[in-house]
């Protein structure tokens, strides 16, 4: 038979901050303010400084694109999950 018993709040804050992946969907365009680039790049590095998995959708252009080059460059880990 499982056992089944709940978690006490230092598991539960644990399991909180145990991501393991993140999903992006951004525009195939850059955009036209400088800031976007810089942002998505600012986010690559924290996802690679956390350990955490980029999933994305396989575009290379855009803001996806500045997103996986970024997580790739740095030696961060984005399996690419194109739906077909």
């Amino acid at each position: 038979m499982n056992e089944v018993r709940s978690m006490n709040a230092e598991e539960a804050r644990f399991r909180i901050g145990c991501m393991k992946r993140i999903c992006v969907f951004c525009g195939s365009s850059q955009g036209s303010r400088p800031e976007y680039r810089a942002a998505a790049e600012q986010m690559a590095a924290e996802l690679v400084r956390r350990n955490i998995r980029l999933v994305y959708g396989g575009g290379n252009v855009g803001v996806t694109g500045v997103i996986a080059d970024s997580v790739l460059r740095a030696g961060g880990e984005a399996p690419c999950k194109a739906v077909r």
